[in-house]
């Protein structure tokens, strides 16, 4: 029988000068808006956990978000090409990924003209595109925020409840990586002053990103003999395979370079032999 064994490295996430403590990348969580005597204040809200502090707290966009941007011209002008890959954390609920929404708490009635607040995107650094859209009846996309047509207050906003906001939306991303998002919350106070925070950034790593070592899955030896895995890493970045017959000898097999994730790659093998596979960049 064929055997093999599988390493995976495993890398811990750093950005800048520390690293980022992610969050339970499935649970249920606020951007959370409230304004008082101390003015305003944005911070992330777990409904389990309580709040946590956005500059040492990162959201998780994991690998079960990638979708196909689909063929209707309100996505592709919204998301990109028709087929290609986009990261959503979508509007409804899954258990498998972070299930975010928008929220505003401890307002007093009436504090702001038409209980109306606006969350406005002040500006998108990442590897990618960045947008906020709901999904309506029908399926199609009412877009709140896209970086495609550049940042704008008057035209990259959600509108927000001020007592009772509890909203959620589609979060979507045009390729894996860092982004760093910042938002302000403005609102115009019963007595007619015009009032807007200050922008607080709020980090979100949508897998596989650079900082994250390539991994291995789903290996399996195939009809030819040859052995058969996915590669998960960024796209583009160059990954070494490396084989062993017993852990102690390695040997470069592969040079890879994934246009995908995940990128499937084949290697010859000796029926008969022991496989061990590892990952690693150059």
């Amino acid at each position: 029988m064929f055997r093999h064994g599988l390493r995976t490295l495993v890398g811990r996430l750093c950005l800048g000068a520390g690293c980022l403590l992610p969050l339970v990348a499935s649970a249920h969580l606020h951007i959370q808006v409230t304004h008082g005597a101390g003015g305003w204040r944005l911070f992330l809200f777990d409904f389990e956990s309580g709040e946590a502090d956005p500059a040492v707290a990162s959201l998780q966009v994991r690998e079960a978000a990638r979708a196909a941007v689909p063929n209707a011209p309100a996505y592709t002008q919204l998301l990109g090409a028709a087929g290609g890959p986009v990261w959503v954390l979508p509007q409804l609920e899954n258990a498998n990924l972070l299930y975010l929404g928008l929220g505003s708490q401890g307002i007093a009635p009436g504090a702001f003209q038409n209980n109306a607040l606006r969350l406005v995107l002040k500006s998108v650094t990442g590897p990618g595109h960045f947008a906020i859209y709901t999904t309506d009846a029908f399926g199609n996309p009412q877009v709140r925020m896209n970086t495609r047509d550049g940042v704008s207050d008057t035209a990259d906003f959600y509108p927000l409840a001020a007592v009772g906001g509890h909203e959620h939306c589609n979060w979507a991303f045009s390729a894996p990586g860092v982004y760093r998002v910042a938002f302000a919350a403005e609102g115009t106070l019963a007595g007619g002053q015009f009032t807007q925070s200050a922008p607080v950034i709020f980090t979100f790593v949508v897998f596989p990103t650079l900082a994250e070592a390539p991994r291995l899955a789903a290996p399996q030896v195939e009809a030819d003999g040859r052995v058969a895995f996915d590669l998960i890493s960024a796209v583009g970045t160059s990954v070494e395979v490396w084989t062993s017959p017993d852990l102690k000898n390695w040997a470069k097999a592969k040079d890879a370079l994934p246009a995908t994730v995940p990128a499937r790659v084949k290697l010859d093998a000796v029926a008969g032999q022991q496989l061990f596979l590892k990952v690693r960049r150059p």
